[in-house]
């Protein structure tokens, strides 16, 4: 009979992180994931969409503004270092109407006080008629620091 130090139950993104963490903590110890599919993060964690969030959205100083702009740099950190492809393409949040002005300048400030990177509020009126579209951008934000990390199909 083989015997384990530890088992792990779940192969999702909690259970494969602890049990990285664990192995890089300690590398002698036995673990046993057990995982009901067969494949690992074959479940919500599959389904992630692989959005890198800056924290713009988020109360300033709470702690998922916080974890938002470290999460963003430590996962393109390891990205990096671990030549996983992340596209960081940036984030475009358009006013279509004055009304809206405001919650845009509210979703700069609080981008700014969360010490989200790259923001850039432009103000301008851009209208123009086509024979389909009618468009119309009264305040623009721009964030440089959304990313994607890039699924590689197996």
């Amino acid at each position: 009979m083989n015997e384990n130090d530890l088992v792990i139950i779940g192969g999702g993104i909690i259970g494969l992180a602890v049990a990285n963490d664990i192995i890089k903590r300690n590398s002698k110890l036995k673990i046993l994931l057990v995982e009901k599919d067969t494949n690992v993060a074959s479940q919500q964690s599959g389904h992630n969409s692989g959005v890198i969030h800056s924290g713009i959205y988020y109360k300033p100083g709470s702690f998922k503004a916080q974890f938002c702009v470290e999460g963003r740099a430590s996962m393109t950190k390891f990205c990096q270092e671990n030549e996983i492809p992340v596209w960081t393409c940036g984030k475009l949040i358009v006013a279509t109407k004055e009304s809206d002005i405001p919650k845009i300048d509210n979703l700069y400030e609080r981008g700014t006080a969360n010490n989200v990177e790259g923001l850039t509020n432009l103000k301008f009126l851009i209208s123009g008629l086509t024979t389909t579209v009618y468009i119309s951008i009264v305040s623009i934000i721009i964030s440089m620091v959304i990313g994607f990390i890039v699924a590689v199909p197996s």
